[in-house]
């Protein structure tokens, strides 16, 4: 059975509507199977990066790749720099399209990882000063 199926409604429609450039974005390419090169998904991939969710994560981020707030790896939870790199990419946001994103991943993995090559925790769960 198709998942659409189970809906009382199409979502499709709404989901598509102009103000939220990320959700049509997410939408065209996760449900509806849109093609990476279409026109249409790259113009709202681009319009992504310029309104909404995207660029208000990427702006909290100081030059090193850290949030500015907190300068933490992993805690707090949902508002420290692996979070937000989670929610970046949930979004569709990748280090090709923002050089902050590449940033944020090798300050992570430069704090994060111990001398095994494994992220520890005790290492994330230190700030950065």
């Amino acid at each position: 059975m198709h998942w659409q199926e189970y809906l009382k409604g199409d979502p499709i429609p709404w989901l598509l509507e102009e103000g939220d450039p990320d959700v049509a974005f997410l939408t065209m390419r996760d449900l509806l199977d849109i093609p990476a090169n279409d026109p249409e998904l790259l113009a709202l991939k681009k319009k992504a990066y310029s309104n909404g969710a995207i660029p208000y994560l990427l702006n909290q981020m100081d030059s090193p790749g850290f949030l500015e707030k907190t300068r933490a790896r992993i805690f707090p939870k949902y508002q420290s720099t692996v979070w937000t790199l989670i929610l970046l990419a949930q979004l569709g946001a990748c280090a090709d399209m923002d050089d902050r994103i590449r940033k944020a991943c090798n300050y992570f993995l430069d704090h994060a990882v111990n001398d095994q090559g494994q992220v520890s925790y005790k290492r994330c769960a230190i700030r950065y000063n």
